[in-house]
């Protein structure tokens, strides 16, 4: 029976197999790359590998940068792992272990995939989140006891990430998800917070409804000897700008343009307008 794969959350595997070997335990996980089939050192240019210049096994794991989606919710990258054999044995990969400081993220097992001499693997993990990685690489030569493990450290960034937070703290805004939909995103504070306004228009966020300014009053009915006559008072809403950029939830809003309509016959009434 296979050594089941343990669950992760950080990385999912994209197995690309080399020399003719077996596929990891687990690499049905996704799609085979079709395009990256590992050979011999310096002779594939879309991945190339490094020369054999010292004798031993030589191990290691690309840094890459996470690319996200526009919500910035899925990133992801693939590092690639490398095995190039510069011994005059054929080795057999047995696990390679991905930790974070003390914590295992996760556990790649091989069905003791030969790499020859000279010749070269590939692997890649596919990242979902930034952090600074340590791989563990288990070889076997021939029958013999286990070698010990090759190490290869690696960070994952996420540099679009990195910018958009710091654009929220130049704008002095919360940082974290938005709304019903939770779109992880910065909502910042306005420079006018409190300033009186007259139309959305005048508001780097929302101008909340606060009072009714009147215009032109009214008169109840005036009768004489020619009749009656009565008029209704005019006036516009007058708010203050909000606190943020966005809001969430039922608000009595003015909205874009107002101060270009005629004034509202009063009582005005505010209507509010639910943001999810």
């Amino acid at each position: 029976m296979q050594p089941p794969i343990a669950p992760i959350a950080l990385f999912a595997l994209l197995a690309v197999t080399a020399c003719s070997a077996r596929a990891p335990r687990g690499a049905d996980l996704l799609p085979p790359s079709r395009t990256a089939d590992a050979v011999a050192p310096g002779r594939d240019v879309d991945l190339p590998h490094p020369a054999c210049t010292t004798d031993g096994i030589h191990f290691s794991v690309d840094d890459v940068d996470l690319t996200c989606g526009d919500s910035l919710r899925m990133c992801t990258a693939k590092a690639t792992a490398r095995v190039v054999n510069c011994t005059a044995r054929p080795i057999h990969l047995k696990t390679i272990v991905v930790v974070e400081g003390d914590e295992p993220r996760l556990t790649v097992a091989f069905d003791s995939t030969p790499v020859q001499p000279g010749d070269a693997w590939s692997h890649g993990l596919l990242a979902y989140r930034p952090g600074s990685f340590q791989a563990r690489l288990a070889t076997v030569e021939g029958g013999a006891d286990p070698a010990a493990a090759k190490l290869a450290s690696f960070r994952v960034t996420n540099l679009r990430l990195d910018e958009a937070k710091a654009a929220c703290v130049a704008c002095n805004g919360a940082w974290g998800p938005l709304g019903r939909a939770g779109t992880l995103s910065c909502n910042c504070r306005t420079r006018d917070e409190g300033r009186e306004c007259r139309d959305g228009d005048e508001c780097e966020g929302i101008c909340l409804v606060e009072r009714t300014e009147v215009l032109q009053p009214g008169h109840p009915p005036i009768c004489d000897a020619s009749g009656c006559s009565a008029r209704f008072g005019t006036g516009r809403l007058v708010g203050r700008c909000s606190e943020w950029r966005y809001l969430f939830g039922c608000h009595a809003r003015i909205p874009s343009g107002a101060s270009r309509r005629p004034p509202v016959t009063l009582p005005a009434r505010a209507y509010s307008t639910c943001v999810d």
